[in-house]
């Protein structure tokens, strides 16, 4: 979010001159959408392209020993979805386990009841001043809650024609939405879900609910 400005300042300070360096290994992590510019940035001051490692999910072994680390997050494994598309996502874990230290829950201890609150907050808004993410907290949460609408309305993949594109393209790379062609769907099951019943939560969301194609796809969300 700061136009690499502190990477770019800490790779001016290596020494990088034949005879002169110092046996350094770097190691950058990055979203997606900036592992490009901050590879380029690595290239032009050491003359070495970076070797590029795609981290992909969780194990199962894995995912206990995130569990045995941080117990606050074991009600998560009582639920087969939520084990799978949260508990897997190193991401989501990190945010997941950032939040509920300060979450105020009983020994802090999050379920995935709690979660949506959280995924709301810290995920989609990012506003917490903490880790911003791209497009401001209001539009991401008004895409977010406009998704939610198309799938209530049975029409995901949805164009989301006019949304703010910051918060788009925030949201993609914070692996909330992605794109399917020229449109858009939730990234995983269970982020639907959330955000549908955040949607319900809203004033109207009795009319909305009444007013849904296809109610019986809404129950996940509902329970």
């Amino acid at each position: 979010t700061d136009g690499a400005a502190l990477l770019t300042a800490v790779l001016a300070a290596i020494p990088a001159d034949a005879g002169t360096a110092p046996p350094w290994r770097i190691l950058v992590t990055a979203r997606d959408e900036a592992a490009p510019t901050l590879a380029r940035l690595i290239e032009d001051r050491t003359g070495t392209a970076p070797r590029t490692v795609v981290v992909g999910g969780l194990s199962g072994e894995e995912v206990v020993q995130v569990l045995e680390a941080f117990p606050q997050l074991m009600p998560l494994a009582r639920n087969p979805r939520a084990s799978a598309l949260l508990l897997r996502r190193p991401y989501l874990v990190d945010l997941l386990v950032r939040a509920t230290a300060h979450s105020g829950l009983p020994d802090h201890v999050v379920g995935e009841e709690d979660v949506m609150d959280i995924v709301m907050n810290r995920l989609v808004r990012r506003d917490e001043g903490g880790l911003p993410g791209r497009g401001a907290p209001d539009a991401r949460a008004d895409l977010w809650l406009a998704l939610a609408d198309a799938v209530m309305a049975n029409q995901v993949p949805a164009r989301l024609d006019g949304s703010d594109a910051a918060a788009r393209q925030g949201l993609a790379s914070d692996d909330v939405i992605t794109r399917a062609r020229s449109s858009w769907r939730f990234a995983h099951d269970v982020l639907a879900d959330y955000a549908v019943a955040t949607r319900l939560l809203e004033p109207d969301g009795d009319t909305v609910l009444a007013q849904a194609v296809m109610p019986r796809r809404l129950l996940r969300a509902l329970r």
